[in-house]
């Protein structure tokens, strides 16, 4: 995934992240690679994949950010998917 990473604007704490988040010093370029290890389900049922990230930029939240972009929020991220699991 190669999208711009920065302040998620609707986040009134300031603390998330988004694609092409609000320009400014917290904006930039990111990139990550990835790579599909797997897929199979949780424990209720959920489809999931396994997937192999490596960050090639160094930006706030950058996987937790570029997974949620794809459709692949991170089990159990809930700031990002809500996600207890």
């Amino acid at each position: 995934c190669e999208r711009a990473i920065g302040l998620d604007e609707s986040d009134e704490r300031g603390f998330r992240m988004a694609v092409d988040g609000a320009p400014g010093k917290h904006c930039g370029p990111a990139r990550t690679a990835c790579a599909l290890v797997g897929r199979g389900y949780l424990d209720d049922g959920r489809p999931a994949s396994k997937l192999l990230l490596r960050p090639l930029t160094g930006r706030r939240h950058q996987l937790r950010v570029h997974c949620l972009h794809l459709g692949h929020g991170i089990v159990g991220d809930v700031a990002y998917t809500g996600d207890t699991a």
